[in-house]
């Protein structure tokens, strides 16, 4: 039976920029191409073997935001930010950790009267996502 642990909370650190935003949803998917090694002497099906480099995809969070935070000390706004190092801390009995470099593609975001202002934050991790048990 798989190890499970209940997710308890995480939380973004932002490497150069201090944006804040509470996380409620983080989703995060690797994927690795796989190549077409068929030749013409193949015969009981095709072959694939895997690339050498994987692509560490996008991150997208769910998050509480108050529009002040979305913009560094430097008046730099989320989206404008360059590149920078992104900690992803997991709380509960696992404290472990993923570091990578990225930078926000997207914000999407809901601001109602008399509610949390939430939104949609998408980052592309270039390079690495470095992952520490804890």
């Amino acid at each position: 039976m798989a190890n499970t642990v209940k997710g308890t909370g995480a939380t973004l650190r932002f490497g150069n920029s201090d944006f804040l935003m509470n996380l409620t949803n983080l989703a995060h998917s690797t994927t690795r191409e796989s190549l077409d090694a068929t030749h013409l002497e193949t015969e009981d099906g095709m072959e694939f073997i895997p690339a050498d480099l994987p692509d560490y995809g996008e991150i997208t969070a769910d998050v509480q935001f108050d529009p002040a935070g979305l913009v560094s000390g430097t008046g730099v706004d989320i989206i404008s930010q360059a590149p920078e190092t992104l900690t992803f801390v997991f709380s509960g009995d696992s404290a472990a950790k993923a570091v990578g470099t990225g930078f926000a593609t997207a914000f999407d975001n809901v601001s109602t009267a008399n509610e949390i202002m939430t939104g949609t934050l998408t980052l592309k991790i270039s390079g690495q996502m470095v992952y520490t048990a804890s």
